[in-house]
């Protein structure tokens, strides 16, 4: 296990050499017996070719034990050996990906949760890369509720929000995203066409029923309102308010008082 690559390949040389200067020995003794009679000779030839074969075998199998196949194509991410150091069954010597298809971990808000499932579409970008966008899918979102730390872990706490994690396929086909890369994802949760939106912050909710400040004629009317889909900036509105009436959506102050 201390010769390195090189000088197991120098002693198979070595050996096959061996057993080629005993194959002329067997051709050499065959030719003698030809002559004259002389099986001792021949014997003596002949088990210096097995003796010569058995040890090319053995080092073979052992150049052959050293040779580090990977199971998966990929691209050598990082190399935890370098040459020299002895090395167990079993030991990591190195971290291969694919780079073509990459994963990526992110955090969404526990608010959020209850509207994410795998296969919902994720657009992602990078600072690092400000004029190109990624295609991916959700893959896979944390079900733990129990507080941690651990960034791998599942949900841990910044203050008073509480996250999740989120697993999701990125097609990376040209490897302009690199392993370990901050970037930021959008999933696409729903999507609708042709609705009336109003800010989320001119929504208020009392037991339960949600409605906005309606300014008619001078006076203000509390409407009562169906909401549909919410994002953290709008909030779509199935019925209870028409196109082009105008309501109160600041400041936040005001809502609170009329």
């Amino acid at each position: 296990g201390s010769q390195d690559g090189a000088s197991r390949e120098l002693n198979v040389r070595l050996a096959e050499i061996q057993v080629s200067l005993a194959e002329v020995a067997v051709k050499e003794a065959e030719e003698a017996v030809r002559r004259g009679p002389d099986m001792g000779q021949v014997e003596l030839a002949r088990a210096r070719v097995e003796a010569a074969q058995a040890t090319l075998d053995t080092l073979r199998a052992n150049l052959e034990a050293t040779r580090i196949v990977a199971a998966a194509p990929g691209t050598v991410l990082s190399v935890h050996v370098k040459d020299g150091d002895p090395v167990q069954q079993g030991a990591s010597l190195l971290r291969v990906g694919d780079m073509e298809r990459m994963e990526l971990i992110g955090q969404v808000e526990a608010v959020d949760l209850d509207s994410l499932e795998p296969g919902q579409p994720i657009m992602v970008t990078s600072a690092l890369l400000p004029l190109a966008s990624f295609e991916g899918v959700v893959t896979r979102i944390s079900q733990q509720t129990a507080q941690s730390n651990d960034f791998y872990g599942g949900p841990y706490y910044m203050g008073d929000s509480v996250t999740f994690e989120v697993r999701g396929e990125v097609m990376n086909a040209d490897g302009r995203l690199k392993s370990g890369m901050q970037v930021e994802m959008r999933i696409q949760t729903a999507q609708r066409d042709d609705v009336i939106v109003v800010p989320l912050l001119a929504v208020r909710e009392e037991a339960g029923q949600a409605f906005v400040l309606v300014v008619r004629d001078y006076t203000v009317e509390m409407r009562p309102i169906q909401t549909g889909l919410v994002t953290n900036r709008e909030v779509e509105v199935l019925s209870g308010l028409e196109e082009g009436e105008m309501i109160v959506t600041s400041p936040f102050g005001l809502i609170e008082t009329l």
